[in-house]
């Protein structure tokens, strides 16, 4: 570890680029490190800053994803009532929001939608506070502010999806103190020596929110995860307008009014099939940007120990987080 002394009268001032940079960002805050003496602490300052916009970048792609699977599902109830006559799918009902069992309440009772998007704002209110901490222009009020965010969208989050996810109540408190201990920040040296200490206390409750998005858009899980069972819903409305549409068209060739029945249908296949196929798509992409946030958050507390340790699991996770949020915008424009 450098010491105090050596970061007071000699520190190198962290490279700030762009997180697509961030690998010219690294080599070059590395060769600044050897000029001066701070060994590879510019890289690891950068590193994290970037590790910081993106968990802030998935955390908005999950809760996007999430709200749109809320938007989806009256379209999808519209089909099945077609389809199928299910009373409960009736328009009237869904205009007015008192339906009961909506496909996303169909699975497992730890999985609530709301404790989902308050660990959505918990993740992006880390990226806030560590990129506060990080930032030379924070004051101690800002800091503060953005402390105070994180734990508050931590504590929101209910107690169900906090066991689901293993976060315990310790490191929720922990993780919020060892931010408040570092108000005083006008001195460079204290925000590297805040990031030794930042990164490795909340690297457990931030590694375990990654995990849960990881594991909530896993279409393909062992399980109940979220994404499979809408993605499953979404499947069987599909298969449900496909046999309807096979025996609209037996109907027809024996003189039956199927025609006119698959000109409604036809539109509505086309609807769920797209639904359908850019969930999966949307969803992978989360997936593997929440796995790749888990790792990149355990890389970047080992480096913060262990200066030699590679930092690509952070390059990597920023392009995924990247295209993460790209595909969930596009899914969101319909496009």
């Amino acid at each position: 570890m450098v010491g105090m002394g050596m970061l007071r009268s000699g520190w190198c001032a962290p490279i700030r680029l762009g997180a697509r940079m961030l690998a010219i960002g690294i080599l070059l805050a590395a060769s600044a490190a050897l000029l001066t003496g701070c060994g590879v602490l510019s890289a690891q300052l950068e590193a994290a800053s970037t590790f910081a916009k993106s968990t802030s970048q998935l955390a908005d792609s999950a809760k996007s994803a999430y709200l749109q699977a809320g938007q989806d599902e009256s379209t999808l109830r519209v089909v099945r009532y077609a389809v199928l006559g299910n009373p409960q799918d009736s328009p009237k009902l869904i205009s007015a929001g008192n339906y009961q069992k909506p496909l996303l309440n169909l699975m497992p009772s730890y999985i609530s939608i709301k404790g989902r998007l308050d660990a959505a704002a918990a993740l992006s209110a880390y990226g806030q506070a560590l990129t506060a901490l990080l930032d030379s222009k924070t004051q101690e009020g800002d800091l503060a502010a953005a402390t105070d965010k994180f734990t508050a969208a931590l504590k929101s989050i209910p107690a169900k999806d906090l066991t689901a996810a293993g976060i315990k109540t310790a490191e929720i408190d922990s993780a919020g103190a060892i931010l408040k201990a570092f108000g005083n920040l006008y001195l460079d040296y204290r925000r590297r020596e805040a990031l030794e200490q930042v990164v490795p206390a909340t690297e457990p409750v931030v590694t375990k929110l990654c995990k849960m998005f990881r594991n909530d858009f896993d279409i393909l899980a062992d399980g109940q995860a979220f994404a499979q069972v809408y993605y499953n819903s979404t499947d069987n409305i599909l298969t449900a307008v496909t046999r309807k549409l096979k025996s609209d068209a037996d109907s027809q060739g024996n003189g039956g009014d199927g025609l006119e029945r698959r000109a409604i249908l036809l539109p509505m296949y086309m609807q769920v099939a797209a639904i359908k196929n850019k969930t999966k798509d949307t969803y992978a992409t989360v997936k593997t940007a929440g796995a790749s946030c888990a790792t990149a958050s355990q890389t970047l507390a080992d480096s913060i120990k262990n200066p030699t340790v590679s930092l690509d699991d952070i390059i990597d996770f920023a392009k995924k987080a990247d295209a993460a949020y790209t595909a969930v915008t596009a899914f969101a424009a319909g496009k």
